[in-house]
Order: C-alpha cells, then sequence, then structure tokens
C-alpha cells in the first residue's frame, strides 16, 4: 500500500469516527457534517499535493510538532520546564496515540478539525441564548472558511479560537480558568492579551465609561503602547534576549503594519528585496485573502459595529476589542505575525457580529434558559 493510500485510510477513519461522535447528539444539523467532509477532502489534497513536505505548507510550525513528537521528546524525556516549548497540551497525545501507527501530522489536524466542530456548536449556544436562530449566512462568521482553513492544518490556531470562546463567553469561572490555562500553555501572550481585555472590559463596566470614538480611540491606543512595550519585556523573561524599542511604535510603517494585520494582509509589509514572502506570489496570496474572504468582512464589520452600532453583548466587545488592540500592538513588533495569529479573534468577532447583525426570535427557541452562556 503506498503512502498516500494508507494517509487516505487513515483520514477517513478518523471522519467517520467524528460523524459517529457527532450523530450520538440530538443538535446535530448538517453543517456539522459538511465541515467534517471539506476537512477530509482537504487534508487528503494537500497530501496528495504535497507529500511528506505538507509539513512545511503554509507555516514551519508544522514541521516543529512533527519533529517535537518524533524525535524531542524520546530524546530530551518530558520535563516540566519544557510544557509550553514543546506544546505538551497538544504534542503529547499525540505523541502517544502515533505509537499506535497513525500519522502523527494527521493526528495535529484531527485536533483541529474537532476545535473546528466545538466553535460552530459553542457559537451555535451563544446564538441561542441570545435569541438568534442560525441562518445560512453565519457561515461566513462562524466556522467560517479560514477556520476550515486552517483546521486542514497541523498547527494550535482553531484549538486556540474554540478555547478563547470559553475565556469570554463562558460564565463559569472554573470553565473560563481552564481555558485561560490551556491557552497559557499552547500560546502565553495570547492569554495575556485576553487578561489584559478582561482587566479593561471589567474597569470600563465598574466606571460605566460611556463608549464614543474619542474614547474608543484613546484606549486602544494606550493598548496598543502597552502591547509595543510588552514585546521587548516578554523576550527578556521567556528567552532571556532584549531585543531593544525601535522608538518608533507611533512610526508610518508600524502603524501600516497595524492596518495590514487587521485586515489580513499582513504579508505586505514583510517583502523582501525581490517581492517574494513565503513560497508564494503577491498575486496568489491576495487571490487567498478573496478565497478566505472572511479575513478582513470579520474585523471590518465587527469595527463598524463596535463604533457605530453595538447593541448587544457590549463587555464581550470591549473585551474582544481590547485584547486584540493589545495583541496587534505585542505581534507588530516582530516580523512572524501572520493571519493565523488572529484567529482567535476571528472566532469572538464572528459571533459578535451576527449577534449585533441579527434581530433577536420572535419565536425564541425552547431551550434558551436550558443552554444559557452568554
Amino acid at each position: 500500500m503506498n503512502e498516500l493510500a494508507s494517509y487516505s485510510i487513515q483520514a477517513i477513519v478518523f471522519a467517520a469516527f467524528a460523524v459517529f461522535v457527532i450523530s450520538r447528539s440530538k443538535k446535530t444539523d448538517p453543517y456539522q457534517f459538511s465541515l467534517i467532509l471539506v476537512w477530509l477532502v482537504g487534508v487528503i489534497v494537500i497530501y496528495a499535493r504535497y507529500g511528506e513536505g505538507q509539513v512545511l505548507f503554509y507555516s514551519n510550525d508544522q514541521e516543529i510538532h512533527q519533529r517535537i513528537v518524533i524525535n524531542y521528546i524520546d530524546f530530551f524525556g518530558i520535563s516540566l520546564g519544557d510544557t509550553i516549548n514543546f506544546r505538551y497540551i497538544i504534542t503529547l497525545p499525540v505523541y502517544l496515540i502515533s505509537k499506535l501507527g497513525f500519522n502523527e501530522i494527521l493526528l495535529f489536524k484531527y485536533l483541529q478539525l474537532f476545535a473546528l466542530i466545538g466553535i460552530y456548536s459553542e457559537s451555535k449556544k451563544i446564538l441561542i441564548s441570545n435569541a438568534v436562530n442560525l441562518r445560512l449566512w453565519h457561515a461566513l462568521f462562524i466556522a467560517s472558511p479560514v477556520m476550515i482553513f486552517f483546521s486542514t492544518l497541523a498547527l494550535r490556531d482553531v484549538i486556540l479560537a474554540y478555547l478563547v470562546l470559553f475565556v469570554v463567553f463562558r460564565k463559569r469561572v472554573d470553565h473560563q480558568a481552564i481555558a485561560a490555562g490551556v491557552i497559557f500553555l499552547l500560546k502565553p501572550h495570547l492569554a495575556i492579551a485576553l487578561l489584559v481585555g478582561f482587566l479593561t472590559a471589567h474597569f470600563v463596566s465598574q466606571l460605566r465609561i460611556k463608549l464614543a470614538v474619542l474614547t474608543g480611540a484613546v484606549n486602544a491606543a494606550v493598548l496598543y503602547f502597552v502591547g509595543a512595550m510588552a514585546y521587548p519585556i516578554g523576550s527578556i523573561i521567556r528567552d532571556n534576549f532584549n531585543p531593544g524599542q525601535s522608538g518608533l511604535i507611533f512610526s508610518q510603517p508600524r502603524i501600516l503594519q497595524v492596518v495590514l494585520n487587521f485586515t489580513g494582509l499582513q504579508f505586505l509589509s514583510q517583502l523582501d528585496d525581490d517581492g517574494a514572502i513565503v513560497a508564494s506570489s503577491v498575486g496568489q496570496l491576495i487571490a487567498a485573502r478573496l478565497l478566505l474572504i472572511d479575513t478582513f468582512i470579520i474585523p471590518f464589520i465587527f469595527a463598524f459595529l463596535f463604533i457605530f452600532s453595538l447593541r448587544r453583548l457590549k463587555l464581550e466587545s470591549i473585551f474582544t476589542a481590547s485584547s486584540f488592540t493589545f495583541f496587534l500592538g505585542l505581534v507588530t513588533q516582530t516580523d512572524f505575525n501572520s493571519t493565523r495569529q488572529n484567529l482567535p479573534f476571528y472566532a469572538l468577532m464572528g459571533i459578535l457580529c451576527v449577534v449585533n447583525l441579527s434581530r433577536p426570535a420572535t419565536n425564541p427557541n425552547p431551550e434558551l434558559k436550558a443552554t444559557r452562556v452568554g
């Protein structure tokens, strides 16, 4: 049996098991099955096109995950001090299951698939709790095209996107704490950004500060500045390395980078002398953004609603906007920011967009009280 056939059979078995799991729930709907089918086709197509070289498709983080599972854990053993660097929270389960003969990269992708299904299910609960009936157009905002694409890669970002929903929308402190802890182990600076957003939202709430364009702009500038200043501090704490501070935090290039990051066009600020970035041309990358249109529709609509027409979930919206602004201030001080880093915020913004764009159902779902989560 050739490698593609073996990989494809494993993917089909995994997809079948996912179908079995979600079929046990009475709340299953056709979109969940569609997510699984698209994921299955996607992972097989990627492997058919790139083979073992798929670990370098889009991001070399996939290769890092593969090395951790295949080499690092056996060579270095398991050490508490390496929990964050080796991302044990996802690599250890994959390491153990891969010993049964399963492809380790496919296992990482499978974790992403279940996170994608979880995003859809959790988002659906949040909409129901806000008297919003699910509509077809919501697919552009919830478990959207960019989420589906990243679920076919052996990364951690869809998992992070799922976890942030618990931090922002769940009301049980234990759920929030566990989710925040896992996020910290996978991406510490995202956890810190969420903490900043949480503190800002509750500060605004306690002081009853009125949302306005001016106060919002000042708040954004302050959070961006704090995020930018946090980057060298974090580098010193984590890597014992001081990258310094350029002193140009509010310079035109930095602000342009923030705008490009916000719109999913970060690569335009990272072109080298030959005008190349990653392994694709600018034209190909822009075409990809047109296919993954949610990468700029979601943040643009969220920003418009937040400034001009925010009606519901105001505390959660302030939480999201504050966290994202701080996060942008931090990541735009590096040359390694990409669309996938914004994925957790797309998950949050997507729900907030749908709730604020939709009219409350005149005949709300009878499960409203039982599924209240936000």
